[in-house]
């Protein structure tokens, strides 16, 4: 649940930074703590999806830390490394590191140093014609503290005829970049789309030049087979019908003869290969592989990647392996695993230590995640809601509602798990659950409403402790294009609390969204507004800051009186009945970031599970940034269109 940090602290700037008179809020520190009372010690850092982690100096201490980067969302992770009394490493959350950190890496986070200034470099990449292709580039780092980096810089490979043009890799591979032939300058290894042999770039020219040359078009003398396998000792161009659709490799010497071993998996796998380099630094011989190396052989994860990382002796490293496959899917059944082994030195194996390494300390219930602030047991404290996707034995996955009871006070909340399956929601087979509250019916009692990932929305009524489903509702009958995410504010100014509902964009071709999304009725709108708005009150765009302040304030529990907001409503009078008496406005509104921070990460995407799994990164270009949206009358008989708005046009 990539935003949950974010939504708890940053969301009422993210709408007031852009207004007229900016306001200061100072970060609230939580504390959150699992069913049996543990303390979740990362609570807040969003948990990780598809993680890859290296080790990286984030400060001055002379201990390695740790730089996670989770493929979904792009999001980075700093970790400062504490040594504990044993000689282990105890990680310690820093995320005002954050801002030093490069911004635009995509897909892969790489660590060595490419300048030969002794400090490790960042390397990612960009995409290029398509998601699936994609260029290396690299932000150097600036030697000392605090962090800094250069910009975006291409990695460059010289061609047949002495030119140089971007180096493209494959977005699902995780290349080597490392000394490779023992010069002490950072080569590449990777194996390019649709190929079936390991190709080898020495870096060429001055140190920091970025440019490399193919020095050996099948290093190690194999080629990689639909089999999953490499075919030892033999290098036969232009045979193989199939080649490699991705793939993450790691180099490293264990058995310390001087060469660079290889560990190999491929998008489809579930083990990882170790292939022994019997030849030189000048010529790798791949002679075996094996996959019992690890787990007995036994299956790993979808995608597994391994990393190397100080953790259980601050002397050597532990094995961690996590997927690098993004699903795109509500829930799946390997992103909920990170695997932690230590080598034993007695018997030189590999023993599993944990398989929640980092996560047990995360409250992270996955991909799609919603959250919600209601004071559920009515002691005047919000508790955190959680909507998201868990495994079911028949549908897959089902949604449920994860419910923290705020166990501190107000000044100093904390988050008690108490249900992960609050009202049980999980019997009615539920799709990705965004929940949202208000008095729907009048009676006082804050109702529950709930988005679903195929657009329609349920409302039930609160009865006491419980919470009704309502059989007949209009809300029923209402369904957006998909992920309905709905929102609870008083749009109409009338002390009745309307619902805010972001919806998808509704092309459906996803080559037109490579365009600017042109709203089909913005003349119409334009033409049209409402002329005691121009010559009275604020503008059509100032009405909609409003009303998306009015959001935000209703959410975290602030007041929504007309005194806070006395510049909109200045000079306006309007009649209930020109309304509709006791009806309320829906206002449907496309997920936009720089307005609501709680709105998931625009690119977790609403494809199909048989493109999702052929395209991983579907879900990361599924949805643009369109902020178009339409407001919504209804009654329990009927639903009528009122305008069409956009909120986000700041």
């Amino acid at each position: 649940m990539r935003l949950i940090a974010y939504t708890l602290l940053l969301n009422s700037f993210l709408v007031f930074a852009s207004y007229a008179q900016p306001q200061q809020f100072e970060p609230i520190p939580f504390e959150a703590f699992a069913e049996d009372e543990t303390r979740l010690v990362h609570a807040f850092t969003g948990g990780m999806e598809a993680p890859q982690f290296r080790p990286f100096l984030l400060n001055a201490d002379g201990f390695e830390d740790l730089l996670v980067f989770d493929r979904v969302g792009a999001k980075f992770l700093p970790f400062l490394a504490e040594p504990q009394g044993g000689g282990g490493i105890a990680y310690r959350y820093a995320p005002a590191l954050e801002a030093n950190l490069p911004t635009d890496l995509n897909q892969l986070l790489l660590v060595t140093d490419l300048n030969c200034d002794g400090w490790a470099d960042i390397v990612s990449t960009r995409e290029e014609t398509s998601t699936a292709d994609v260029s290396l580039q690299a932000y150097l780092r600036e030697p000392g503290f605090p962090l800094q980096f250069s910009a975006a810089l291409p990695l460059q490979r010289v061609t047949q005829d002495g030119q140089t043009t971007a180096l493209h890799i494959h977005a699902y591979d995780v290349p080597v970049l490392k000394d490779l032939n023992g010069d002490e300058r950072s080569d590449l290894l990777y194996i390019p789309i649709g190929g079936t042999h390991l190709q080898y770039y020495q870096q060429v020219g001055d140190c920091g030049a970025l440019t490399f040359e193919l020095a050996d078009s099948c290093w190690g003398n194999a080629s990689y087979t639909v089999e999953a396998d490499f075919e030892l000792q033999a290098c036969n161009p232009g045979l193989r019908a199939q080649g490699c659709a991705g793939s993450v490799m790691y180099c490293r010497d264990y058995d310390s003869d001087g060469d660079q071993d290889l560990l190999f998996s491929g998008l489809y796998d579930e083990h990882i290969l170790q292939l022994e380099n019997a030849g030189s630094l000048s010529a790798a011989n791949l002679v075996s592989q094996d996959i019992s190396w690890i787990n007995e052989g036994m299956g790993l994860t979808r995608f597994p990647s391994p990393f190397f990382v100080p953790y259980s002796d601050a002397q050597a490293e532990d094995l961690v392996i996590a997927t690098n496959l993004i699903t795109g899917q509500g829930y799946s059944s390997f992103n909920d695993r990170v695997l932690r082994f230590t080598l034993s030195s007695e018997s030189d194996s590999w023993t599993l230590a944990e398989d929640q390494f980092l996560l047990d300390q995360m409250i992270d219930l996955g991909f799609r995640s919603n959250i919600a602030l209601q004071d559920v047991n009515g002691d005047g404290l919000a508790d955190l809601l959680i909507g998201y996707n868990d495994r079911h034995p028949i549908f897959s996955y089902t949604a449920s509602i994860a419910l923290f009871i705020n166990t501190g006070t107000a000044q100093q909340p904390a988050f008690t798990l108490q249900t992960a399956d609050w009202m049980g929601l999980s019997v009615y087979n539920f799709k990705s659950i965004a929940p949202a509250f208000g008095d729907f019916n009048g009676d006082g009692q804050e109702d529950l409403v709930v988005g679903l990932d195929n657009g329609d929305l349920r409302l039930f009524y609160r009865q006491g402790d419980a919470y009704l489903l309502a059989d007949g509702q209009a809300l029923h009958e209402l369904s957006l294009n998909g992920l309905a995410r709905p929102t609870v504010i008083d749009y109409d100014r009338d002390d009745r609390e309307d619902e805010q509902e972001p919806h998808d964009d509704p092309r459906e071709d996803e080559q037109d969204r490579t365009e600017p999304y042109e709203d089909p009725h913005q003349n119409r709108r334009d033409d049209h507004r409402d002329e005691s708005w121009r010559e009275a009150g604020p503008t059509g765009g100032e009405r909609r800051r409003f009303a998306a302040k009015r959001q935000i304030r209703h959410r975290h529990g602030h007041p929504v009186g007309e005194q806070a907001y006395d510049s909109a409503d200045h000079g306006h009078e309007e009649s209930t009945a020109d309304r509709g008496a006791d009806t309320g406005d829906r206002l449907l509104r496309r997920d936009c970031r720089r307005v609501v921070a709680e709105s998931r990460d625009r690119r977790d995407g609403g494809a199909d599970d048989d493109q999702r799994e052929n395209d991983p990164e579907h879900a990361r270009r599924e949805h643009g940034n369109d902020d178009h949206g339409v407001v919504l009358r209804h009654t329990p008989a009927h639903t009528e269109c009122l305008a069409d708005v956009h909120t986000c046009s700041f």
